[in-house]
């Protein structure tokens, strides 16, 4: 694979200098970067949503925004920029998919119907043999982690909280940890980890995603909160410290941003320690910098992504 002689990563990654992004104190100290394939990431993205929508409805009833975010690139590039060039279209295909889940799932946009589900089910099916036809056994990890989020969602049988920390196990599912992890080791093209290895990753994947979860609902919630939705998909744990606390909104912002980056200087702290001890596995050591970068990369995009912008926000837009 050849590399960038200065920056020793692949042609197809750049780092990002943190002057370029303002992410409200999250991930000091990370290292960003960034895919460089753009038009990829954003094409695979729009040709699936024309297809999403011929599929379940017409395209004019589409009501959201998905990957866009013109100030520092495409979801994918950002959260997985290690991807193999010619996997990111196929996970940019994905990530669409699932933004478009889970508005339909939050009663954004298209009426849910059972031909609309019907539809739903046979082009994720479509896309997981495409992965499929690329490595079966990563394909299966994903299969895996979709099978493991849906039970375990289905478990969450509240959203009444009794303390923030209730909250942040919630919210490490629902927001689909595993799924996520699966999908960035697709992009790596890398197998499924042995138990040896599970034992050490996870740790790391129990505080990272947490962090990532935390992070998203700082910047979704002003966007959410207009909308006044209430559903498993749309709680936030901005609206939970109000509740729980009787906090403000701008304190309850605050709180949780504390909480963000508690969870984010712990993943770093973390993967410091552990590399300072030496020997560890080259597959641990690659997964855990993709790792890092999907934190970074999620506090980046959200930022100023259009999903998450009130100034951007169509009627009934998530």
């Amino acid at each position: 694979m050849a590399k960038d002689q200065l920056t020793g990563l692949p042609l197809y990654i750049e780092p990002l200098n943190p002057s370029m992004y303002n992410i409200d104190g999250f991930c000091t100290g990370y290292a960003a970067k960034r895919h460089n394939r753009q038009g990829i990431a954003t094409a695979a993205s729009l040709d699936f949503r024309t297809r999403f929508f011929d599929a379940v409805g017409d395209l004019s009833e589409s009501s959201t925004f998905t990957f866009e975010n013109p100030t520092h690139g495409h979801v994918v590039t950002l959260l997985m920029p290690h991807t193999r060039p010619e996997r990111l279209a196929l996970l940019s295909a994905l990530s669409e998919y699932f933004c478009l889940h889970d508005d339909g799932e939050d009663g954004i946009g298209l009426e849910v119907t059972a031909e609309r589900k019907l539809a739903r089910r046979e082009l994720l099916s479509d896309l997981l043999h495409q992965l499929s036809r690329v490595n079966v056994r990563q394909a299966q990890n994903i299969l895996q982690s979709l099978a493991s989020y849906a039970k375990a969602a289905q478990m969450q049988g509240t959203l009444h909280f009794k303390n923030i920390e209730a909250y942040i196990n919630f919210r490490f599912v629902d927001f689909g940890a595993e799924f996520l992890l699966a999908c960035t080791m697709f992009g790596l093209d890398m197998n499924p980890l042995s138990g040896a290895e599970r034992a050490v990753v996870d740790p790391f994947v129990q505080v990272a995603y947490r962090a990532m979860a935390l992070i998203n609902d700082y910047y979704s919630f002003d966007v959410e909160n207009a909308s006044m939705k209430t559903s498993a998909h749309s709680a936030n744990g901005v609206g939970v410290l109000m509740k729980l606390n009787d906090m403000s909104v701008g304190s309850a912002k605050e709180a949780l941003r504390l909480l963000a980056t508690r969870h984010d200087r712990m993943f770093l702290t973390m993967k410091l320690q552990l590399l300072a001890l030496g020997n560890v596995p080259p597959k641990v050591e690659e997964l855990l910098e993709a790792v890092e970068s999907q934190i970074v990369g999620k506090a980046i995009w959200s930022s100023t992504a259009l999903r998450y912008s009130l100034s951007h926000r169509r009627d009934t837009c998530l």
